[in-house]
């Protein structure tokens, strides 16, 4: 018996339940890496709890290793509960999936992820899906060719929740789902969405991740209020105000509503959200929002504008409290705490910040930051109009420098990453990158925060060898690389210099390459090549190169 002022401190002398708790916060696969095989009670634990395998990033061995164990223990497939997989990982993809197993051999599976399907895999997909009774779920992404023809092989009456890339003409066929309760697209138009509202009796959720304007094949109406929906998300559109307020018309029960927009700027903003919430949303609670505008040099009032949503009516009637940023062609005002992941700003810029929020709270849930310019004067960032509140962006991993800002100056970059400390991904022009290769201390913080790079443009050489040489050292530690280059000899150069690369998608814009010979030399390295040409883009090849890891 142990002693009362003893303490427990390792993990398996914790009991059954609490480890399985435990399990319950981590990724199947990690799990099963890192417990499986460790002693009996782990594996029987493994193979006796709710399972959720995602095989999207999965390395093939630990995939494989997972495979087999289901093979040899048919009864952990009762205990799969939802799975995803991918032809985006060539480790194992959906072809290879369904060829050790059927989709029907999980008798409780509840939700299924699919992830670029391709043509190859739709006929044993579509008899597979046709036989799944416990799915309620169902995801499929980067598939847009194929999404109306698995969807039309579901179970129509038991899905409750479909979350898809993007779908063709109308949607009437939701109809046929009677239990739908949550629907997510990723990118439709304002027609689609009124499709979506006249087909759903009972849908509680709906969430569009891009919202157009664009010329549909259809043009419909919304013929009735949708009573039953509650919870609205837009997370990007460029719709006018008045778009959008057609659709809230039409939703007068909604108690949480998303937006995120970019328009041109009109005064009365403020106002017109007042009318709207007043008279078509009485039951809205919850209202977290970004808006963008953009404006020209003579709208000098602006600001006085933006207070107005920091009235009684959005601070004290219903406690939503904003700041908001303003640079010299660009505003945005914002709920605080920043409710998206994305946060795109422009430089210089002065950011009005609320003071009754906690500062360091703010910006919580972005994870891809982006910088731009200054459009109308063509200013960029320098080392004075760093913001002072980037270490508060303390759980960014993506920083983007997109095209329109030249981030020349490798000073700024360096002060950015001495702040934003979790950056591991990085996407920059090729030609702003290039500029930076002789400040020593950048190149050290690039080579140990770099872990995922993808350049913008085409990397080109005026001395090849020895600048590719410094360009391999210089991100020594990258997993994770998409690039254009202009010679495909280049290709053979950087996966055999970047020696912790496990993924690279280069596309070649010559038209000079052997496949059986990039082939076989990738092949010495231990790695393996695919080749995809397009004869729309010809000479353009793209080259998958991965390694088995």
């Amino acid at each position: 018996m142990m002693e009362n002022n003893q303490t427990v401190t390792k993990f398996e002398f914790l009991p059954n339940e609490i480890i399985i708790e435990c399990f319950g916060y981590l990724n199947t696969l990690e799990i099963f890496s890192s417990f499986g095989q460790l002693n009996l009670r782990f594996d029987q634990l493994i193979g006796r709890v709710p399972l959720h395998p995602d095989f999207e990033n999965a390395s093939q061995t630990i995939s494989e290793r997972f495979c087999q164990k289901m093979l040899n223990d048919p009864e952990m497939k009762r205990y799969i509960h939802s799975l995803s997989i991918s032809n985006s990982n060539p480790s194992i993809d959906i072809r290879s999936f369904y060829g050790k197993f059927s989709l029907s051999d999980f008798p409780c599976l509840q939700s299924l992820t699919l992830t670029k399907v391709e043509s190859i895999n739709m006929d044993k997909l579509t008899i597979m899906l046709s036989s799944m009774p416990s799915l309620t779920c169902f995801r499929v992404i980067g598939s847009e060719g194929y999404n109306n023809a698995l969807i039309s092989s579901l179970d129509h009456s038991r899905i409750q929740t479909l979350i898809i890339s993007k779908l063709y003409g109308g949607l009437t066929f939701l109809s046929n789902f009677q239990s739908l309760t949550s629907f997510t697209i990723n990118a439709c138009s304002i027609h689609q969405v009124f499709s979506v509202l006249n087909n759903t009796s009972n849908l509680k959720y709906l969430q569009v991740n891009c919202l157009s304007n664009d010329i549909a094949e259809f043009y419909e109406k919304i013929r009735l209020s949708v009573d039953s929906l509650r919870h609205l998300v837009i997370n990007e559109t460029k719709l006018e105000f008045y778009h959008i307020q057609m659709i809230l018309k039409h939703t007068p029960n909604l108690t949480h509503f998303t937006l995120f927009t970019y328009s041109l700027w009109n005064s009365g903003c403020a106002q017109r959200w007042e009318h709207v919430i007043h008279n078509d949303l009485p039951y809205l609670k919850v209202f977290k929002f970004c808006f963008q505008y953009f404006r020209t040099a003579n709208e000098q009032y602006i600001e006085e504008d933006l207070k107005k949503f920091q009235s009684d009516f959005w601070c004290n009637v219903h406690g939503w409290l904003t700041e908001y940023i303003l640079s010299y062609d660009r505003a945005m005002i914002y709920t605080v705490p920043y409710e998206f992941p994305t946060l795109q700003l422009p430089c210089p810029m002065e950011r009005y910040r609320n003071t009754v929020v906690n500062e360091r709270n703010t910006f919580n849930k972005v994870i891809v930051l982006k910088i731009d310019s200054d459009r109308l004067r063509r200013r960029t960032f320098d080392e004075e109009n760093i913001p002072v509140w980037f270490p508060y962006l303390c759980n960014v991993k993506h920083l983007e420098v997109l095209h329109e800002c030249q981030l020349h100056n490798p000073l700024v970059m360096l002060q950015i990453l001495k702040e934003i400390r979790q950056i591991s991904s990085l996407t920059i022009p090729a030609t702003v990158l290039q500029k930076w290769w002789n400040n020593n201390e950048l190149c050290q913080y690039l080579n140990q925060m770099i872990h995922k790079l993808c350049m913008k443009g085409t990397l080109q050489f005026s001395r090849p060898l020895d600048i590719m040489e410094q360009f391999c050292r210089l991100f020594s530690n990258v997993q994770h690389l998409t690039c254009t280059v202009d010679r495909s000899s280049y290709v053979l150069f950087i996966s055999t210099h970047l020696r912790n690369l496990i993924y690279a998608n280069f596309t070649s814009t010559r038209d000079d390459i052997t496949h059986e010979s990039l082939q076989n030399d990738i092949l010495r390295l231990g790695m393996n090549v695919q080749f995809h040409v397009d004869p729309i883009t010809l000479p353009r090849i793209s080259i998958l190169v991965y390694r088995n890891v």
